[in-house]
């Protein structure tokens, strides 16, 4: 009646190399996510009278910069923080349209570069006011004395 000392084969899966590596991808990733760039680089134009205003983290903003090598006009749509470049314009409406479907307040602001023509920032006016969208801020810097 001794212990039975047996020869069999018991398969148990090592998680430790396992868990090494996810170890080391949260360090990783915990390093690395305050270096990703977190928006467009956009130089506001300066305004005299202007008031400081909280950024809220709901904000739905449409950006507009100038690309350096074509100098050309590049769209954005800010959402939640979430920034997704427009490559047509035709796109805007219906992606600010999605974007504001779940918000109290249709509110969306516009971040154009200094250097944006008035006609690209009229079209983008037009086809915001096309969405049915009524209030519009246009953000600016305040201007150094």
């Amino acid at each position: 009646m001794g212990a039975d000392i047996g020869t069999g084969v018991k398969s148990e899966p090592n998680v430790v190399p396992f868990c090494d590596v996810l170890l080391v991808l949260l360090i990783i990733f915990m390093i690395i996510t305050p270096m990703v760039a977190s928006g467009v680089v956009v130089r506001l134009p300066e305004a005299i009278n202007t008031a400081n205003q909280p950024e809220p983290s709901n904000m739905v903003y449409v950006g507009i910069s100038i690309d350096e090598v074509t100098k050309k006009p590049r769209f954005y749509l800010s959402n939640r923080g979430r920034i997704e470049e427009i490559k047509i314009l035709d796109d805007l409406g219906p992606k600010l349209t999605e974007a504001l479907e779940n918000l109290d307040k249709k509110v969306v602001y516009l971040k154009a570069d200094k250097d944006v023509t008035f006609d690209v920032i009229s079209d983008v006016l037009v086809r915001i006011r096309g969405e049915g969208i009524e209030v519009l801020g246009i953000l600016t810097e305040k201007a150094t004395e």
